[in-house]
């Protein structure tokens, strides 16, 4: 797919356009949830974190057992710190911990949390 081309090069603004157009004509392309994520990290890496957000969601409510799942969770979070949204990235970090407590991600938000000070699960009351 060209759009990961223009990811990897860092020319956001044509893999955003190329995502989107990826995602419109293939809604149901087994690499619908890859575009999805990519597109979120394309728009994080303009630092168009609502944007992030609101794809990121997407991906976690569209494949919610997507490989790349795990990351969107993590990244969610991340744009959401960027944006002083200090609750909702715990919150996040936290729901990233609890469901796919495997996974390299969730050994991440934990030290995410920890530097923050926060517990890590559902120790919180």
């Amino acid at each position: 797919i060209l759009a990961y081309n223009d990811y990897l090069a860092g020319n956001y603004e044509l893999a955003i356009s190329a995502f989107l157009d990826f995602l419109v004509n293939y809604p149901d392309s087994e690499y619908s949830d890859n575009a999805a994520y990519y597109l979120g990290v394309s728009y994080q890496q303009q630092q168009r974190f609502e944007k992030a957000i609101e794809t990121f969601d997407q991906v976690i409510n569209l494949y919610p057992k997507g490989d790349l799942t795990p990351s969107a969770y993590y990244k969610k979070a991340l744009a959401e710190r960027e944006l002083q949204r200090n609750e909702a990235s715990i919150e996040t970090f936290r729901k990233l911990v609890t469901l796919f407590p495997e996974s390299q991600e969730a050994n991440l938000a934990k030290r995410e949390l920890q530097m923050l000070g926060v517990e890590t699960g559902r120790e919180q009351r």
